[in-house]
């Protein structure tokens, strides 16, 4: 399951960041110390990969597991804090659910 647009946000959110949007529809998102991390007119949303998961959201949590499991349909498996869990054929999707539920994120 692909997370919807609000979702996206909420989490970056629940990670630190700030989003802004001018009248012309510009974007920005900042850290809590106001570096810049992403901006652009046509981008609403920070792009959910694995180098901006490990970046911003994997420091927010205590403890993280993340295992491929070749035996179960080639998937695979995210922990967060010892009790969300996820499981995606995509590494980023799996490690963005886990997170997002350990956050308090509504799925």
């Amino acid at each position: 399951m692909k997370p919807t647009d609000k979702q996206k946000q909420e989490f970056w959110e629940l990670c630190g960041l700030t989003y802004t949007e001018d009248d012309t529809t510009f974007t920005e998102w900042r850290t809590a110390s106001g570096e810049l991390v992403c901006c652009g007119h046509t981008n609403k949303c920070l792009p959910i990969d694995l180098n901006n998961l490990f970046k911003y959201a994997v420091p927010k949590l205590d403890k993280l597991t993340l295992e491929w499991d070749s035996f179960a349909k080639d998937m695979w498996w995210a922990r967060a804090d010892g009790e969300y869990d996820a499981i995606s054929k995509d590494p980023a999707d799996g490690l963005f659910w886990a997170i997002y539920k350990a956050l308090g994120g509504k799925v």
